[in-house]
Formats: structure tokens, sequence, C-alpha cells
């Protein structure tokens, strides 16, 4: 195995000039490296989450995906035809109460939240599946 060599004091002097000369020059790439990275991930979490880039803030959190799929649904309970209201104020009710769970889920301990998040995921499941339904449908 090899040893590591000693960091002497003129290796130290070395080191400190290296990086005052190259540091400089080396940061605005590595800033705008990471600005990028952080633009290609936010980009990446908004598409899976099927909102737009601008919105993205206001689904962080634990419950960030859930809220977006409930913001959706609700969104979508809006185009239907004025035959399916009855299903529409129905849903619309259902998706208040299940964001109201999905917040107060924020603050539950962990496998609590789980629990909430899982049974609020099949709800809704089944109302995108109804939805689904009645928009092709027309």
């Amino acid at each position: 195995m090899a040893r590591l060599p000693k960091i002497t004091p003129s290796m130290a002097r070395n080191i400190i000039a290296v990086v005052k000369v190259a540091g400089p020059v080396l940061l605005p790439f590595a800033i705008k490296a990471a600005a990028s990275a952080r633009e290609a991930y936010e980009k990446n979490r908004a598409r899976r989450l099927g909102v737009p880039l601008a919105e993205i803030g206001q689904y962080s959190g634990r419950g960030g995906a859930l809220h977006a799929r409930l913001n959706n649904v609700v969104t979508a309970l809006d185009d239907l035809p004025a035959n399916h209201a009855a299903f529409a104020s129905e849903a619309g009710d259902t998706a208040r109460r299940l964001t109201a769970a999905v917040r107060a889920a924020e603050h539950m301990p962990t496998s609590r939240r789980r629990s909430v998040h899982k049974a609020v995921s099949t709800e809704l499941d089944s109302i995108e599946t109804g939805l689904a339904e009645r928009l092709l449908d027309r």
C-alpha cells in the first residue's frame, strides 16, 4: 500500500498559489454548472408532477406530488360537461377533503403520514378513473 506524501509547508504554499490563480477562473464555470444542474432537476420534477415550472414551488414537501395530482383533478373537473355536474360536485368535495388530509399528514410521524398518503392516493386513483371515463364519454 502506497503511503500518501505528507503535506509540507512548501507544498501547502504551492497549493494555495494554484488555488489563487485557478479559483477566479474556474469559479464562474462551477457556478454556471451548478445552476444548470438545479434548473434541469426542477424541470424534471415539474414534468413528473405535471405542473408548469413556474408553479413548482407550490408543490414542495412530502405531500407535494399528491397536492399536484389533487390540483390537476380539480382543474380537470372544471372541464366536465354539465350532465356530469353531480360527479364534479362530489369529486370536488372529496378532493378538498383529501387536500386537507395531505396537509395534516405533513406534521405526522412517518408511518402515519405514509398510511395517509397511501389512502389518499388510492382514493385519488378512483376519482381519476371516474373522471377519465366521464371525459371520454362526453
